[in-house]
């Protein structure tokens, strides 16, 4: 599970906040359309990296079983060559049942949800749907995609979390009413 850190949450409330409207998005018909769209293609590249991370768990577990014994700090301990044979066992491990591959994929689309990250939070979104845009990236992104989280000793990502939920139609998380009871 993830966790929202106080700096990205503050990050992205004041990039909706203050991030003027674009020109591009201006002339459409919704002035969120862009922000819609980006959204939409980040949930999508959100699951595509989740089910790339669950591929490349089970292929480690078939290329561990190929994997040489010991560790690599052991192979290094033994000298330059031992290192060098141990690490290209494992890598051809690896790529003996594609993880490679399945890596390099997820490394590829986790920069995209970057980029998509980087431009969302510099449009300011000016309708219910934009803002659910941005709530959606959260919880995509910060959080597991299903779940809204929240983390103790910040209010602000309390009141961040009661704005996801609400956005999205999403139960606050259990813990929140009592810790910002306590709290208050």
């Amino acid at each position: 599970m993830k966790t929202m850190t106080r700096r990205l949450g503050l990050q992205i409330m004041a990039g909706a906040a203050a991030a003027p409207a674009t020109a591009t998005t201006a002339s459409l018909a919704n002035p969120d359309a862009e922000l819609i769209e980006l959204g939409r293609r980040f949930v999508e590249l959100a699951r595509h990296r989740d089910a790339v991370n669950d591929e490349s768990g089970r292929l480690y577990d078939i290329a561990s079983s190929s994997y040489p014994p010991g560790t690599v700090y052991e192979a290094r301990s033994l000298g330059a060559a031992a290192e060098a044979a141990y690490t290209a066992a494992i890598d051809a491990a690896d790529e003996a049942v594609g993880l490679s591959a399945v890596v390099a994929e997820f490394e590829e689309t986790t920069d995209q949800l970057r980029a998509i990250f980087a431009r969302m939070v510099t449009i300011r979104p000016t309708t219910i749907e934009g803002m659910r845009a941005i709530a959606s990236m959260v919880l995509n992104f910060e959080w597991d995609g299903n779940n809204v989280e929240f983390a103790e000793g910040t209010i602000e990502g309390a009141a961040l979390a009661v704005l996801v939920a609400g956005l999205l139609d999403k139960p606050l998380p259990e813990r929140l009413p009592d810790w910002a009871a306590a709290w208050i």
